[in-house]
């Protein structure tokens, strides 16, 4: 998908991730097409389950399929992993914008 017609994108710090297997589960329920997250920034494991990244990344890719978009994929929706407890929301943002295909939007 092309970060440039539209993009989302979900951040995970706090240990929080999300499961690949939770997601294709959600979108197969759902009777959703089954996609992976476009790109995952960031490396980690995650200690406290899945919980709130997986409701973001499910959330994101259910709405990306409404939105207008000439790619058949889709809206590109990334993850950036942040492990950790002392996650710094000004090097985030710094990192993000440093970033030449961040998304548009964030959760």
């Amino acid at each position: 998908s092309n970060h440039a017609e539209g993009s989302l994108g979900a951040a995970g710090w706090q240990w929080q991730a999300f499961s690949s297997g939770d997601l294709h589960t959600f979108q197969k329920r759902f009777g959703l097409q089954q996609e992976d997250v476009t790109r995952v920034i960031g490396k980690g494991k995650s200690w406290w389950g899945h919980v709130e990244g997986n409701l973001d990344v499910e959330y994101l890719m259910a709405v990306s399929r409404a939105l207008p978009h000439s790619d058949a994929s889709g809206i590109a929706v990334d993850y950036w992993l942040s492990p950790g407890f002392g996650f710094d929301v000004v090097k985030w943002v710094v990192q993000v914008q440093s970033d030449g295909h961040s998304p548009l939007v964030w959760s």
